[in-house]
């Protein structure tokens, strides 16, 4: 298991991964999140399953999306879309304290469960939609949401502190874009316009107003009613 790791750890610092996020990937034990089913090899570069019909995130895409963020020890992190809980392990060993949420209920669980059992306790952990974030969780230094958006998902980057980043992808369902937006105040209003780009991926999408899965289906054409009598 140690050979795999050092394989993952040294492909992504190939690929040009800053030393503090491999760092942290080297904190953490793939194995001790997802449970193994036949024919699966935990440290791939290529996503895994982790149950409930959902996969993990493809390593060099999560420490993109990671450098992006540039995390500080002193922050309070939001992250959306916990999955097996091992993303979260990584970036709590990089900031204060990790809010994070799962949609899926059984997901949030088994994750919570996992990142108690493995030590990591600046952690809270939350299942449900992410886009009606609850008020008392205040504001963030950082969000990193691991889906992709149709559009800017302006309800959570409104919880960012001044000056403060967050990476998400956002684009088509096929292929996505890396994007970082970092908030700019100015006369005390979000511009909600200083995004940059680093890089293509092809998440799933987030759940909630920003994503594919739960658009509203769009009403069929009425009939026009001549054409109904014949």
């Amino acid at each position: 298991m140690m050979k795999e790791k050092k394989k993952l750890l040294k492909y992504l610092t190939e690929q040009g991964i800053h030393k503090k996020t491999a760092d942290a990937f080297s904190q953490v034990n793939q194995e001790d999140f997802i449970e193994k089913t036949m024919g699966m090899e935990y440290y791939q570069q290529s996503p895994i399953p982790i149950g409930c019909g959902e996969k993990s995130d493809e390593p060099l895409v999560l420490a993109r999306m990671i450098d992006a963020l540039e995390p500080r020890k002193s922050w309070k992190l939001l992250e959306v879309g916990t999955g097996s809980g091992y993303s979260t392990a990584i970036l709590s060993t990089m900031v204060k304290q990790v809010a994070t949420f799962e949609y899926h209920e059984t997901l949030a669980r088994m994750a919570r469960e996992k990142l108690v059992d493995s030590g990591f306790f600046n952690v809270r952990s939350f299942a449900g939609d992410a886009t009606e974030i609850m008020d008392e969780l205040g504001y963030f230094d950082g969000l990193i949401i691991h889906a992709s958006c149709r559009q800017r998902p302006l309800t959570l980057l409104a919880i960012l502190k001044e000056g403060h980043n967050a990476v998400f992808a956002m684009g088509p369902v096929i292929q996505q874009r890396i994007v970082k937006y970092k908030n700019t105040v100015i006369d005390g209003v979000d511009t909600f316009r200083n995004f940059t780009f680093h890089g293509y991926c092809a998440l799933p999408s987030i759940r909630g107003q920003y994503g594919w899965v739960d658009l509203e289906p769009v009403p069929p054409e009425p009939e026009d009613e001549e054409e109904k009598e014949e």
